[in-house]
């Protein structure tokens, strides 16, 4: 009888310890065309300030798939009822198959106060395109946006522009190509880096974002010039669309009188 009780209270206790930490994963949905992008969602939330995260998300086997885009956003609140701390982590991955079928998603793993926590393995099926579907415009759930730090400057004086691309699936972003800075006779554009940033899940309400370009701009002449959008294209698996970003207007002030010879674009530069 006593060895029942003290099972109960272990299985108990088990049930309580793990309600503190919550590790979830969730698809977009259970059935893909073979071209299909398989976003996930993985949530962890540790219930109280004790916990000690010691490993990183372990991702399961993804022989099966290729992982294209990885983003991961964290954050911690109070919770006012319980007046406990709430950390949350939230990652997402975007995969794509390299089998039809029904193909099994294994276990993600963390480690948190020496106990192992993991996700339960799930199955997704993935079916052959459809030869009649036709080939959604892609372009369309994809968007430039270009801000510049300073929008104010003096003639000749640089301001840094940073264009960056917004989308609801991470997928597109990996389609985003060719990307074509502003050109125009008042204004010289010099790049600065087109090295992608990594993914942001969630910076601007449901889209994720990602920094594609930096580049700085000189302006030649006072005046409020209107600096051009920044063109790029979207290649789908049928067709290659054109999006162009945001125009920007900056004020160009003159520059003040009695400025030394010297004070000119290329020193701006230096």
């Amino acid at each position: 009888m006593q060895n029942r009780f003290i099972y109960i209270l272990f299985i108990l206790t088990s049930v309580i310890s793990y309600g503190q930490v919550n590790l979830s994963v969730t698809p977009d949905k259970t059935n893909y065309n073979g071209k299909d992008i398989i976003n996930l969602t993985i949530v962890l939330e540790m219930n109280g300030s004790e916990y000690n995260q010691q490993t990183p998300l372990r991702l399961p086997d993804f022989s099966k798939f290729n992982l294209i885009g990885t983003g991961s956003v964290s954050n911690a609140y109070v919770d006012p009822e319980t007046n406990t701390v709430v950390s949350q982590s939230v990652t997402r991955l975007a995969l794509e198959p390299k089998q039809k079928g029904k193909v099994r998603v294994g276990s993600f793993l963390i480690t948190i106060n020496n106990k192992i926590y993991k996700t339960e393995p799930f199955d997704i099926f993935v079916k052959d395109v459809e030869k009649k579907s036709v080939a959604s415009n892609t372009s369309k759930d994809v968007y430039l946006n270009m801000e510049i730090e300073d929008r104010e400057v003096y003639q000749d004086q640089p301001t840094i522009a940073v264009l960056k691309v917004y989308s609801k699936n991470m997928d597109n972003f990996r389609r985003v190509k060719n990307i074509h800075l502003p050109e125009q006779d008042n204004l010289s554009v010099y790049p600065v880096s087109f090295a992608k940033s990594e993914i942001d899940p969630a910076d601007y309400g449901n889209m994720a974002s990602q920094i594609l370009a930096v580049f700085m701009l000189f302006p030649n002449e006072a005046g409020y010039v209107e600096v051009p959008g920044v063109s790029a294209s979207v290649n789908s698996y049928s067709n290659k669309n054109k999006i162009v970003s945001n125009k920007v207007k900056i004020n160009v002030k003159k520059l003040p009188e009695g400025s030394p010879e010297y004070f000119k674009k290329c020193c701006w530069k230096l």
